[in-house]
Formats: structure tokens, sequence, C-alpha cells
């Protein structure tokens, strides 16, 4: 999850899969975006040339699931992995284009092409061309064409490489360079309004899921309960400072809600020791929930530094990674 851009914009979140964090987010694991609308999200669309800001999503244990469950997980985890692999058609393309400066590829601006081909966002995404069972509209209606502009990306990115590294534009003066860049940057806008929408509605499906493990949780009020209830928080605070124009008002009450939640988090692991010895991995975790919180403290709505954004988002992203290496026993 390379050394990666922070796009200003919105943060993705998600605790849900067995498998843990993709390794994505290990190195790209930069960050999040927005999610946030529970309702018609979905139906949210991006007017053409609206630049979306990068994505990313975690993953983590969704517990104990009826076959239903199971089956919707199933499929939105696919989707999930297939999202977090096309970051890295994202990584690519802000190199690329930062590279030349808002114009053509041309003597003096010849583009770096930073696309590694493995593991394939192309065969990852088409992996999740899943079976219509279950019906999912909002997900159905979008990756037939997203799956097919990823691969698309990736052809093109892969293209480019050889092309630059070869050199071949000193032997037809930008030529095909040029040709490429046009077809990349109209395939590369379209991918960003479908990754948006495909975001929006992955953040309906999850915050759903979310509030539900809360609720079933919430019957204990046990270790697990106090985790989903604090990452829930550190989600829509990450969200809400990475707004262009967070409002400072809803920042300051998200961050005190945060502090609490984290607290509570704290104060509950330190009076139930044998929870915590149950709770394989949760130490890290929460040693890295801490340092997050250490972090925040230095965010606010007129205090955002760009590396005190770059260290929060890093410090988010380890912990997400921590807590999908925690397994809870029932």
């Amino acid at each position: 999850m390379p050394t990666q851009t922070m796009q200003p914009g919105r943060f993705h979140e998600w605790q849900w899969c067995r498998e843990g964090c993709l390794g994505l987010l290990s190195g790209v694991c930069w960050v999040l975006i927005a999610m946030g609308l529970v309702t018609s999200c979905c139906k949210k669309t991006i007017p053409p040339g609206e630049d979306g800001s990068a994505t990313l999503v975690a993953l983590d244990d969704a517990g104990i699931k009826t076959s239903s469950e199971a089956r919707r997980d199933a499929k939105t985890d696919r989707t999930i992995r297939c999202f977090n692999a096309a970051m890295r058609i994202d990584n690519a393309a802000d190199e690329y284009f930062r590279h030349l400066g808002g114009g053509l590829p041309r003597p003096g601006r010849v583009p770096t092409v930073l696309f590694q081909p493995q593991p394939s966002p192309a065969l990852v995404c088409q992996m999740a061309r899943t079976p219509p069972t279950p019906a999912m509209t909002e997900i159905d209606n979008l990756m037939p064409r997203y799956v097919d502009i990823v691969a698309a990306l990736a052809r093109q990115l892969e293209d480019m490489d050889r092309y630059y590294k070869e050199q071949e534009y000193r032997r037809d003066g930008f030529k095909r360079g040029k040709e490429m860049h046009e077809a990349f940057k109209v395939d590369h806008e379209e991918y960003r309004r479908l990754h948006e929408a495909l975001a929006e509605c992955i953040d309906e499906i999850t915050i759903k899921r979310n509030d539900e493990s809360i609720e079933n949780e919430s019957r204990n009020a046990g270790l697990r309960y106090h985790s989903l209830v604090f990452l829930r928080d550190t989600g829509a605070l990450m969200r809400e400072v990475a707004k262009a124009n967070p409002n400072a008002d809803q920042l300051v009450t998200i961050r005190n809600r945060t502090q609490a939640s984290h607290q509570e988090l704290t104060e509950h692991a330190a009076s139930h020791p044998s929870d915590v010895e149950t709770a394989f991995m949760f130490s890290t975790y929460k040693g890295k929930a801490d340092t997050f919180m250490v972090s925040v403290r230095s965010l606010g709505p007129n205090k955002r530094s760009p590396r005190d954004l770059d260290n929060a988002i890093n410090n988010y992203n380890a912990m997400i990674d921590a807590s999908n290496l925690v397994r809870w026993r029932p």
C-alpha cells in the first residue's frame, strides 16, 4: 500500500475480512477516503472532470455470520480487493502527471512511469466479476465497466513504462508518447469517476455492516465492542480531517468522541486483562492505536501541514493493519 503522495480528500477505512489488510496498505497504505453517507450515496454521480481523491480500504474479521451475510460479505470483500489493487493505478498516474507538470510529454518533461505489474490489478479485479447472487445492484451496475477500465489503464501504464524506459521518444519525437498520454488521460478521468462512485457504494455497505457488528457486540460491551466503536470514530475523524475545508466544530466534536472511545478502550483493556490475553495480537494493535492518537492531536481545521497529515495517515494505516491481525474469541 512505494512511498505515496497523499491527495487530500476522502478516507475509507474498512475493517472486514479474515485475510486482514491487503499488502496494499502496507506500503501503499497512505490513505483513506471519504465515506459517510449511509443512504442514497450509491446514487451519487461525479461530474465529468471532478477530481477524485485516492482511496484505500482496510478489511477485518466480521465475526459469525449467517449464510446470506457470508455471501454478501464475500462479494463485498472481492470488490474491496479489486478496489485496493486499483490504487496502484492511482499512484502511478499521480507520479506520471506530476512529472509532466500539467502538459504533454516533451523534451525536458520526460515522465516517469512507476508501475509494477504484480500483483496485477487487472487480474484481481477480473476475479471480482462475481456471480449475480446475491444481487447488489449498486455494485453490479458499476463493476463490469470498472473492471474493464482498470485492465485498460494497467495495459497503458505497462506500454508507457516500456516506451520511456527504452527511450522510444528519441526516435519518434514523442509522437506515440503524446498519443498514449491523451488516451490514458481520458480513461483515467473515467476511472476516477467510477472509483469514487464505487467507494460510495462500498462505504454504504460496510458502514451498515460495521453498525451491525457494533450492535451485536454491544450486548456484552467487551473488548471487541470498544475496539469497533473506536475504529468507527477514527474513521469519521480521518474523513473530516482530510476534507479540503473541514468543519471546525465538527472536527472538534469528532476528535473529542474519538479520544473518549480510545480512553474507554484503554480502560477496559486495563481492567480486563483476561480479555486482552484471549485476543490474539491485541497488544500490538493497541500500541498502534496509541501512536495514532498522539499524531491526531496536531491536526486541526487550520493546522494541517502536509507532514502532520501524512504522519496521521501513516499511523492510521498502521493501526488498521494491526487491527486486522487481531483474532477475537467469541
